[in-house]
């Protein structure tokens, strides 16, 4: 038999210290995101790299590879400007981002 012993808790969450207002929570999450944003970059660069590879000479699977790498570097600059455009926002509004 299985028995459990002692008493159960609920799971906290808790913030760590540095979290302490507006600013250091999206200092909390701007990293995580940026991380994605990379690894996503580099799946879509791949999966457009092996389309373009595997297209054999046929001119629509070369276009798709190739748009789809573009169209992941537009992303990114998309991403780009708007990390630019947060940090203008809080400068003005006196937050301090990283």
């Amino acid at each position: 038999m299985f028995s459990i012993v002692g008493k159960a808790h609920a799971a906290t969450i808790t913030w760590p210290s540095s979290v302490t207002s507006i600013s250091g929570i999206v200092n909390s999450i701007l990293p995580i995101f940026y991380g994605i944003v990379g690894i996503a970059l580099f799946g879509l660069f791949l999966y457009g790299g092996f389309l373009w590879l595997t297209s054999a000479g046929d001119a629509d699977k070369v276009r798709k590879g190739v748009d789809t790498m573009l169209n992941a570097v537009i992303g990114v600059g998309i991403i780009i400007f708007a990390y630019f455009m947060t940090r203008a926002v809080a400068g003005i509004l006196g937050f301090d981002l990283i």
